[in-house]
Order: C-alpha cells, then sequence, then structure tokens
C-alpha cells in the first residue's frame, strides 16, 4: 500500500513535469519575442501534452490503489515509448 503512494506520486510528478515543459515550449513558440534556431511541431508538443495527461491519470490510478505498480509501470513505459516515437518521426 505505501508502495503504491510513492510509485504513483513519481509517476505523477514526471507527468506533470511532462505537461509543464512542453506547455512552457508551445508558449515560447508563439508568445515571446524569442527566435529559435529549430522548432517543433505544434502538433508534436500537443501530443506529448495529451501524453502527459494520460501519464497523470495512470499515476492517480497506481496512487489509489485501483491499479497495481506493475499495471502502472507498464503503462507508464509504454506511454514513454510512444512518446519517443513521435518524437522521432517528426524529425524525418
Amino acid at each position: 500500500m505505501k508502495w503504491n503512494k510513492i510509485i504513483g506520486t513519481l509517476i505523477l510528478l514526471f507527468n506533470l513535469r511532462l505537461i509543464w515543459m512542453e506547455a512552457k515550449v508551445f508558449y515560447q513558440f508563439h508568445y515571446s519575442d524569442l527566435r529559435f534556431f529549430n522548432k517543433s511541431p505544434d502538433w508534436m508538443l500537443f501530443s506529448f501534452i495529451f501524453i502527459g495527461i494520460l501519464g497523470t491519470i495512470v499515476g492517480a490510478k497506481v496512487f489509489s490503489d485501483q491499479w497495481s505498480i506493475k499495471k502502472g509501470l507498464l503503462l507508464g513505459a509504454l506511454l514513454i515509448a510512444i512518446a519517443f516515437l513521435i518524437g522521432q518521426l517528426a524529425q524525418l
């Protein structure tokens, strides 16, 4: 029971950080005077935010003991793998 809280909190923090970073990059791309050498497409930023939201839901379910740690970590790893693939496909 205690491990579910710890692992669930770590999953939540990781995904909230992902959402924060991608939302910050989107804001900087569109609403600041910064100039970027290379810009990521908006669809990629939104898909990362969506993956972060799904990961936050996974972390909340692990935290509240609705899902096991194993199921939460497997789904979290799957979401990270999907995010990695999206990032690689955007570079093509």
